[in-house]
């Protein structure tokens, strides 16, 4: 399965990268969106319905992010 993990998604160059995802690249299997308007994120999702988005509310300029991020991931990959 392949995941692009796109942050600052919800405006700007990161939402442009969503555009360029789903656009250009339709073997991604899956869409991260990360930003801190997680309202905004959810509108950006509902226009590809086409594409499992998943969004994230975060503002990864604030440390305590990084770890609500790292138990996302924990919990979604596993490694062997």
């Amino acid at each position: 399965m392949s995941v692009a993990v796109i942050t600052g998604s919800s405006s700007g160059l990161g939402r442009e990268y969503v555009n360029a995802v789903v656009n250009q690249f339709p073997e991604v299997d899956e869409i991260w969106m990360i930003a801190r308007r997680l309202e905004r994120l959810n509108k950006i999702a509902e226009q590809y319905p086409q594409k499992k988005c998943k969004t994230i509310g975060l503002d990864i300029s604030k440390d305590e992010s990084y770890e609500t991020l790292r138990k996302i991931l924990c919990n979604v990959i596993t490694i062997e």
